[in-house]
């Protein structure tokens, strides 16, 4: 995506890396948060996603593989459902679906080692080692089905991971740059993911303050990628590093984010109830709350204390924390599945002349949708503000995002007008 001179490119919040005696470049202990993000971090790249021939899922960009992608055709006469009385000059060109750019931000504290049932203040041996049906254990088992599940919906979509706090760096320590840094969903950044997810050994306390805060500055300054942007963050407890640097992240640092395209996804799994109300907060200002907003994050919002904290996806009272994570990353992950199409140029002297654009889904034609936005109740297509993507609405992106879902682009015949 294109980047904007932002405020924060120096450091995310006031506290930055430079200014605070940190000697080690790639981690900071809790004397600071924020900051440029530097250079390193293991990257995992190259290789070639699998393809082939034919068509199928619009969840895919490109003509082979799993997808079908965007095609615009125009051909002599009306094409796949667009009827016209005159010859429409044709030219079909494969597009692809807007990807999306994900940045798991991964607690990887002690108590991430018990299991979801036990209490480490009252049980604080369960921190000293990993076992069967551990949070950790049910953590990565999940986000190895997610970087899957994110492959396979679309072979442009990237993702990298960072986990905090950084081992070796003190109970409080969060990293600058990921520890995979964020790159195409290939077979080789897949199998980088799920490898260093086997070398995670939890232990230490809970920055939750600094890990954010450095996730956001590295979306903002050092991923120059097209496509939607977000963060995913997943911890099992509240802030117990810098809690003095909560308001800031709330007030400051999240909706910033937010205000220049990146969005938080928030997930709280056992040990975090004490957090509910926080994490919540975040997802508010990050943009994904839950049921479309009618969520409790203030407790001066509802007199029962019960509700308060539902906006992100909570997973303390799961009876099956593995399960419930695998479809809480499966819900994420169709949240991201785009509706919006890059509109593909035509191969010159060709010109495309949006008044004579057309958009089908599964070889039905669609309406434009009335001026509205999409998130403002409109149903059909409509273009964005400079007319270089097709936004697809309501139940038209609901049906898109089906796995055997194609969409199609007809350019050189009238639109059909809305009915």
């Amino acid at each position: 995506m294109t980047r904007l001179a932002l405020p924060f490119a120096a450091c995310f919040l006031p506290l930055c890396w430079a200014g605070c005696g940190d000697t080690n470049p790639e981690t900071a202990e809790p004397s600071g948060f924020g900051g440029t993000s530097g250079g390193g971090g293991a990257a995992a790249s190259g290789g070639t996603a699998a393809s082939g021939s034919g068509g199928g899922s619009a969840a895919t960009s490109g003509t082979g593989g799993t997808g079908g992608g965007l095609v615009i055709d125009s051909g002599s006469g009306g094409g796949g459902g667009v009827e016209d009385g005159q010859a429409c000059a044709k030219e079909t060109k494969t597009g692809r679906r807007s990807p999306a750019n994900m940045l798991f931000v991964v607690d990887r504290s002690g108590s991430m080692n018990c299991l979801p049932t036990e209490d480490e203040a009252t049980n604080p041996t369960c921190i000293a080692s990993g076992k069967p049906g551990s949070k950790w254990n049910a953590t990565k088992d999940a986000l190895n089905i997610a970087f899957g599940t994110l492959a396979m919906q679309n072979s442009d979509n990237a993702a990298g991971i960072v986990m905090f706090p950084v081992a070796g760096a003190g109970d409080c320590g969060v990293k600058v740059q990921p520890d995979v840094s964020l790159a195409r969903l290939d077979a080789t950044q897949v199998n980088g993911l799920t490898a260093f997810l086997g070398t995670v050994d939890p232990g230490g306390s809970t920055p939750i303050a600094g890990s954010a805060a450095s996730a956001f500055s590295h979306m903002a300054t050092q991923v120059p990628r097209d496509g939607n942007e977000f963060i995913v963050f997943l911890t099992d407890g509240a802030e117990t590093c810098r809690p003095q640097e909560i308001p800031t992240l709330l007030n400051q640092n999240v909706p910033t984010a937010a205000s220049v395209g990146i969005r938080t996804f928030v997930i709280g799994v056992p040990g975090s109830e004490q957090g509910r109300r926080l994490l919540s907060q975040m997802a508010v200002a990050g943009g994904t709350a839950r049921n479309g907003g009618a969520c409790q994050h203030d407790p001066t919002q509802s007199t029962d204390a019960a509700n308060v904290g539902d906006c992100h996806f909570d997973m303390t009272q799961s009876s099956n924390l593995a399960a419930d994570l695998t479809a809480a990353l499966e819900a994420i992950s169709g949240t991201v599945l785009s509706c919006e199409f890059d509109v593909p140029v035509p191969t010159p002297p060709a010109t495309a002349d949006p008044d004579k654009v057309n958009v089908e889904l599964n070889g039905a034609a669609i309406a434009p949708s009335p001026s509205l936005p999409c998130e403002g109740g409109a149903n059909g297509w409509q273009y964005n503000a400079g007319k270089t993507k097709i936004l697809l609405c309501g139940q038209a992106c609901t049906d898109a995002k089906q796995s055997n879902a194609t969409v199609d682009i007809i350019l050189g015949c009238p639109t059909i007008p809305p009915a």
